[in-house]
């Protein structure tokens, strides 16, 4: 006998973020070679849901900037700069559709009446096994929907750097920059925590999903992931939500981490006798567990609802360099104008890859396994963030040719821009499920899934007066 799962869901209804923020900056000149920029932002938002509730509210959101900038020469030829800030990171409006708005889902199982289309769709649908409907269409409160208590998503940042002036024309520099989380607002599920310490009945993971009582998808709650949990839930099942309270521990999150390191070299030449030249190398090293508000190697693109804190042992091996980790990136441009109107300039650009990581069924969670083939590990054994190599290093050369002249007493210009001028078709992106199945692997896994943007060409004209 063959099934066919008929999978149907929407959702609508209107949604509203509003906004508030005020900064305060002061510029301070301590000596003739000394500046300091004091500054203070204060952000505030609350989202509402379809119903017109309040299901998240950030106010204490205080960000202190200090800058500095010196001259030790005395000349204005050479300035050591840097700064020390908070910045913090508004959750994304994207994630009321998931979490705020009317939501229909329905799962019905059918027999299977014929084959299977070269699309993947049945060729019929015969009698209904059974249904299952996670959502009937109603809008989620608040306390369904966020932990009681959320604290703001934000980072730190540490900038240093130093340019001088070599001769006349030319300007050499160092930058270096270091970025670290300081907390996350993500979704996450306490379903696990809720069977181990309540006991909840719907969420035995023995009980199948396609009995339709399991609950778990139920128990997803916007958080602060690391942190401990205060919210509610319908704990015994007589349809009334009641308080849990949930540590860290029970939940067994990890703190979420992501740490950005980077040093810029760069050299310049102003523009002056006709042409002009400019380079820059940035190494860099991001890595953690989060990679921030979506995923780039499993395509998840909800932002601030991703996979990753789902459950607990998602986030088994998760740490390790971040997909966004390119480790060298090198960019060199160049122009030149001729007096009479025509110019040309060019950019190459080279970089290189990216981690390339390995996601299968988890061997010992049944709880991850609900978010299918998205634990570190493959063939049931570990295998860690990043650890299956990179993708190769790319480059390509973009051009552009600009003819200005003048008539009718406007300004007028064409111009050409080609980009990757030599078509390369370097991989940037693999597949990464190294699991088809249990205990088999994906042929496809590594397979490319993205190359470079091909070669393209775009002509412009422009006048101003």
């Amino acid at each position: 006998t063959e099934l066919a799962r008929v999978d149907t869901d929407w959702s609508r209804g209107q949604l509203e973020v509003e906004s508030d923020a005020a900064y305060v900056q002061d510029r301070w000149s301590v000596t003739r070679n000394l500046t300091l920029n004091l500054g203070v932002r204060w952000e505030a938002y609350e989202h509402r849901n379809a119903a017109g509730e309040t299901f998240l509210d950030i106010s204490n959101q205080v960000s202190p900037r200090l800058g500095i900038v010196w001259d030790p020469s005395g000349h204005g030829r050479s300035k050591l700069y840097g700064s020390v800030g908070r910045y913090h990171i508004p959750y994304p409006t994207t994630a009321s559709v998931d979490y705020a708005s009317s939501v229909w889902e329905s799962y019905d199982v059918d027999l299977l009446d014929g084959g299977i289309e070269p699309d993947g769709s049945p060729e019929g649908l015969g009698p209904l096994i059974f249904s299952f409907l996670p959502s009937d269409g109603s809008v989620a409160t608040s306390r369904e929907t966020a932990a009681n208590s959320i604290d703001p998503a934000s980072q730190r940042e540490v900038i240093l750097g130093f340019d001088q002036m070599v001769g006349t024309n030319w300007t050499v520099g160092i930058r270096g920059v270091a970025r670290q989380y300081e907390s996350v607002i993500e979704d996450i599920n306490i379903s696990q925590a809720l069977w181990e310490i309540y006991g909840t009945p719907c969420l035995d993971p023995a009980i199948p999903l396609e009995t339709g009582f399991n609950c778990y998808w139920r128990a997803s709650r916007i958080a602060n992931p690391g942190d401990d949990f205060e919210g509610w839930f319908d704990v015994d099942g007589d349809g009334e939500l009641d308080p849990v309270s949930l540590s860290a521990n029970e939940l067994g999150f990890p703190d979420p981490t992501r740490d950005y390191y980077a040093v810029e070299l760069q050299a310049g030449r102003r523009f002056a006798d006709n042409w002009m030249l400019e380079a820059s190398y940035v190494w860099s090293h991001s890595y953690g567990n989060y990679e921030g508000l979506v995923r780039s190697d499993s395509g998840d693109i909800g932002g601030g609802v991703t996979q990753d804190f789902d459950f607990r042992g998602l986030m088994d091996n998760a740490s390790g360099d971040l997909p966004n980790d390119r480790r060298h990136f090198g960019r060199l441009y160049g122009a030149y104008s001729w007096p009479w109107g025509l110019g040309v300039g060019g950019t190459l650009f080279v970089q290189s890859g990216r981690p390339i990581s390995s996601f299968g069924w988890h061997p010992t969670d049944p709880w991850a396994n609900l978010d299918g083939r998205a634990s570190f590990y493959t063939l049931g054994e570990p295998t860690p963030r990043a650890s299956m190599g990179r993708t190769e290093t790319v480059w390509w050369l973009d051009l552009t040719v600009r003819y200005d002249w003048r008539w009718g007493g406007a300004d007028l210009y064409a111009r050409v821009d080609a980009f990757n001028v030599f078509d390369n078709q370097g991989v940037t992106n693999v597949y990464e499920r190294g699991d088809a199945q249990p205990g088999t692997p994906n042929p496809y896994w590594g397979e490319p899934i993205y190359y470079q943007n091909p070669r393209s060409v775009r002509f412009g004209l422009g006048v101003s007066f």
